[in-house]
């Protein structure tokens, strides 16, 4: 009689993982650029020398997953698997906000791609203000509506006889 195996002692069902733990190293070294260059150019009149900022590209996690030759999605899948990839990522994504604000501020990049890449790509978001005029407490029972609603037609009815 032969005996059943225990759950551990089969192997793993699917495809090995393409995960190594040196990507989160790799994916640090990736994001962690200077936000812009210096290059120093000759006037072609004057001869003056000057300085001029380029920016330098704005790292994503997309371009990390083409260059280890994996997708977008593998990425946010190891960062569920693996809490020092999902770290990683984190840092990673602190570098590319970092670099998208000082070249923005700079003015190196458009104001219009800024906008919309920090919109989309980072947690900065537009922020209005809705200041509530009413300090009416929620109306909860069907009562408390019907008379809220006879209040303010009484008040309609006034205002209009003042016109």
């Amino acid at each position: 009689m032969t005996k059943k195996k225990a759950p551990e002692d089969y192997l793993p069902i699917g495809r090995p993982t393409l995960y190594r733990p040196e990507y989160c190293q790799e994916l640090i070294e990736f994001f962690d650029l200077e936000p812009y260059r210096e290059i120093t150019k000759v006037h072609q009149r004057t001869g003056n020398e000057y300085t001029e900022r380029i920016a330098n590209n704005l790292p994503s996690l997309v371009g990390f997953a083409a260059k280890i030759g994996i997708s977008r999605m593998t990425i946010q899948n190891w960062g569920k698997k693996y809490p020092d990839f999902l770290y990683a990522v984190t840092r990673a994504k602190a570098c590319a906000e970092h670099i998208l604000v000082t070249n923005a501020l700079l003015g190196l990049y458009n104001a219009q791609f800024s906008i919309f890449v920090a919109k989309n790509y980072t947690d900065l978001r537009d922020v209005q203000e809705v200041k509530d005029l009413t300090d009416d407490k929620p109306l909860r029972t069907p009562e408390e509506r019907y008379a809220r609603i006879a209040e303010l037609d009484e008040q309609l009815k006034f205002l209009e006889a003042q016109l």
